[in-house]
């Protein structure tokens, strides 16, 4: 039967008067340390010695199950890139990132609800000129709202739009094609490059001597 028991912990005595101890490892510096545990019979000690390794330097940032989250997602704004001209129909593209994840999504162009994705198509043509303010929104399981917000110029004006003006050419020919005051005529026809030509016949049309003008 043990008369007495005694734990130490790098040489410092912590413990007299049981075989046991609850060690708080976070109050020491990592690194090597070493634990020597003595007990006494009538006469004579004995001991054990160990050395352990303490490191913890790795423990997670985890928030444990009884404490809030109140950290907000990262968000950025990957594309369009802030201050750029943009034209025509662009995607809009967002990343988020949050320790407990992403619940919900939302892109606002001007202060309206445009999507509740991570990305949108956005026909600018739609848009008016000018400044116009993109906001990307990203929402994790516990409602903290993280967001990304910047402004593009939109110029639609440089766009070509489609021709709405044509060229229309009449042209007097006289009967099989010939005309004594143009005797070059197809090649007046190719320079003016019209886009609807009329060919009015003047003269006598020949039907049986009209491969000049057929041609």
């Amino acid at each position: 039967m043990y008369q007495a028991a005694q734990i130490l912990i790098d040489g410092v005595s912590i413990q007299n008067s049981s075989y046991s101890y609850t060690w708080d490892t976070t109050q020491e510096i990592d690194g090597s340390h070493t634990i020597l545990c003595r007990a006494k019979d009538n006469t004579v000690w004995g001991n054990d010695e160990v050395t352990v390794f303490v490191n913890n330097s790795e423990e997670t940032d985890t928030i444990p199950q009884n404490e809030t989250d109140t950290i907000p997602p990262n968000v950025t704004i990957v594309s369009p890139i802030a201050g750029s001209t943009v034209l025509g129909t662009i995607t809009i593209n967002m990343d988020a990132t949050d320790a407990n994840g992403i619940s919900s999504y939302a892109i606002y162009i001007d202060g309206i609800l445009r999507s509740g994705a991570k990305s949108y198509s956005w026909d600018t043509t739609l848009e008016s000129d000018g400044f116009h303010t993109i906001l990307c929104q990203a929402i994790d399981p516990s409602d903290n709202t993280g967001s990304d917000t910047i402004s593009v110029k939109v110029n639609n004006s440089e766009i070509n739009p489609p021709p709405t003006i044509f060229k229309l050419m009449t042209f007097n020919i006289r009967e099989s094609g010939e005309d004594p005051d143009y005797p070059d005529w197809k090649t007046v026809v190719k320079e003016e490059n019209a886009d609807i030509i009329m060919f009015i016949e003047t003269g006598y049309w020949d039907d049986n001597s009209n491969e000049k003008l057929n041609r």
